[in-house]
């Protein structure tokens, strides 16, 4: 990549893996609650997910893809055919690396970014060289998109509403602010919202609020939505496992077992991709090419069973020997997506 794409079109300010002038040239991502989170700082490359750059870099890039540089005028053309569709009343689909869209300026291609904290969008017509490329620092940056193509291009971002991305403005994100500020009792308004806007506050909207306030150790707010999902599903069922795990993780945020440290050393170790590190007292957890090298602190549920802190999605379970020495790592996922397992490693 280096070699082929970011030397020969002078992008300087990219890079595939993090890099110490990055400390002090990259913003900080900021989350649901826009609040700062700490830098992301990938030591591997992956190529759908690690690149740092600029607007300007990428915009050097786009202008390449756009001339057909160091390109047979067939591949060109066979690159930017669409191939597979998404929404043919919008012309929306995917060529070789890009969304493909049609709308008054004409047929274009477009490509978004979501990285959680970081959200980007560019789009760019062929015909007429013309296009834009902005990168945000925030949870909200896609539910712009719509108003920044229009008003620099008169365009529409259909990529981005085929994506289905809420607004910046939406009345899901103004219940949040609103419950962040005013604490639990603003869930009150929950059953007026879901008559008011069903297809926006369904179950699955809620769970993922839940969760966010829970990222957010915000256990109070988490937990009176927790307890507004289990009045909608009184019923055992799969919904009412999916709320009754995310009670559980914020219960045990606020109340955490504290093992024995002999024993967190023990089961310490490596499973596969996976490192269980004892350092300051507890556990942390880190993943071969993850993005957070330093490891997330582990939170016991019970001796043998562990959630990682700021993320309700999974939880790790130990396998023990008849002697108690660790054999096996096993990842379970709130989603009832089928568990991972990695063997210890001696």
């Amino acid at each position: 990549m280096q070699k082929e794409i970011l030397d020969p079109l002078g992008m300087t300010g990219s890079a595939l893996v993090w890099k110490a002038e990055f400390e002090t040239a990259m913003a900080h991502g900021h989350g649901f609650f826009v609040r700062p989170e700490a830098f992301r700082r990938r030591t591997e490359a992956h190529a759908g997910a690690s690149l740092y750059t600029t607007a300007e870099d990428y915009a050097k890039f786009i202008a390449a893809v756009l001339s057909g540089r160091d390109l047979r005028p067939e591949t060109f053309k066979a690159m930017l055919t669409r191939q597979v569709d998404m929404d043919k009343e919008k012309g929306v689909g995917w060529c070789l690396g890009f969304g493909t869209q049609s709308d008054a300026n004409g047929q274009a291609i477009w490509q978004w970014g979501d990285f959680g904290i970081f959200r980007g969008y560019v789009i760019a017509y062929p015909e007429t060289g013309s296009g834009v490329i902005y990168l945000t620092n925030s949870f909200y940056g896609m539910g712009i998109c719509p108003d920044i193509v229009g008003r620099s291009l008169g365009g529409q971002a259909w990529g981005s509403v085929v994506l289905d991305y809420p607004p910046y403005d939406s009345p899901l994100y103004r219940f949040a602010w609103e419950l962040e500020a005013k604490g639990p009792r603003a869930v009150n308004k929950l059953k007026g919202l879901m008559k008011k806007h069903p297809q926006i506050f369904d179950q699955a909207a809620i769970s993922s609020l839940a969760e966010s306030f829970q990222d957010a150790d915000l256990f109070p707010q988490a937990l009176a939505l927790i307890e507004f999902g289990f009045q909608g599903h009184p019923r055992p069922g799969p919904e009412q496992a999916v709320v009754a795990w995310h009670r559980e993780y914020s219960q045990r945020r606020e109340r955490e077992i504290k093992p024995d440290e002999d024993y967190l050393k023990n089961i310490a170790g490596d499973y596969g991709p996976r490192r269980l590190q004892f350092k300051d007292g507890r556990l942390h957890y880190l993943r071969k090419g993850g993005a957070n090298p330093d490891g997330r602190p582990l939170i016991a549920m019970s001796r043998d069973t562990f959630i990682v802190d700021g993320s309700s999605h999974f939880r790790l379970k130990i396998e023990l020997d008849g002697k108690g020495d660790p054999v096996k790592l096993i990842v379970l996922y709130v989603d009832g997506a089928p568990a991972e397992e990695s063997l210890r490693r001696r």
